[in-house]
């Protein structure tokens, strides 16, 4: 019996399966990094976050090391709330602060007042 023929290659057949695109990886590493500010905020070791998420000790470091490419969501939801809560509060840099600086650009080019910064939280009401 000779080698059934597909149209695509398999995945674990094609040269690139291994290599996520760019924003792909770069999402991942964000998301590695939020994990490990997180656990160690909260004093965790990668042991206690696989008791806490069902997520095994090995799959934490890929992930927070920006090297696990193919994370269920289901398995990531359970890592978020073992955690409570994962924060991103970091200002955007490369390609989105160009983003950012170029439509303040534009705004003031047509004078329009540049809108406030969405990484700065509101001042608190004032009581009158």
């Amino acid at each position: 019996m000779g080698k059934l023929w597909y149209p695509l290659p398999m995945p674990w057949e094609r040269s690139n399966a291994s290599k996520p695109r760019p924003e792909v990886a770069r999402g991942i590493a964000m998301i590695g990094e939020a994990v490990l500010r997180r656990r160690t905020a909260l004093r965790l070791s990668q042991r206690d976050v696989q008791r806490l998420s069902g997520m095994c000790q090995a799959m934490v470091s890929r992930l927070e090391n920006g090297k696990l490419h193919n994370l269920r969501f289901a398995r990531l939801a359970r890592l978020v709330d073992a955690l409570d809560g994962l924060d991103f509060g970091v200002r955007p840099t490369g390609h989105w602060t160009s983003l950012l600086d170029r439509r303040e650009r534009l705004l003031k080019a047509e004078g329009s007042p540049p809108p406030p910064d969405p990484f700065v939280p509101d001042p608190p009401p004032s009581d009158m």
